[in-house]
């Protein structure tokens, strides 16, 4: 929890409240707290809802101090870890049809998107983006 609590507060909130200066109507919450339906067995650790509170985003949140949940490290060296890091997130993007997610350790974040492509879906992705960088 302290991974997920963190990033809602240095992300989730700030980010709310940009939307909200800006008349977006989007807002960046822990999914437990939104009382939505469980999309397959489980429930995704962040998400982004819009003003009528339909899902938008879609955010998982790994912890950083376990080896495999290297995002770039995984992005870099290893095509089937890379795959194997995504599984979760990507699921729960495909169950409950959301184009938009991301995976983050707090320290390392990525972004997905499913596009269709010629009548497939495809997942596109950014490279990882370290907690570090600044804007």
């Amino acid at each position: 929890m302290g991974v997920q609590g963190r990033l809602q507060q240095n992300v989730g909130q700030l980010m709310s409240a940009v939307c909200a200066s800006m008349n977006i109507g989007m807002r960046f919450a822990d999914y437990k707290a939104t009382g939505g339906p469980r999309i397959g067995n489980k429930t995704p650790d962040m998400v982004c809802l819009t003003a009528t509170g339909s899902l938008r985003i879609i955010g998982e949140i790994k912890t950083p101090w376990i080896g495999v949940h290297d995002i770039d490290k995984a992005y870099k060296y290893g095509r089937h870890k890379f795959r194997h890091l995504l599984g979760q997130i990507v699921e729960y993007m495909m169950l409950a049809d959301i184009r938009y997610g991301f995976l983050s350790t707090y320290k390392d974040m990525i972004f997905l998107r499913q596009i269709e492509l010629n009548g497939s879906w495809v997942l596109q992705y950014s490279r990882p983006i370290k907690g570090s960088t600044a804007a």
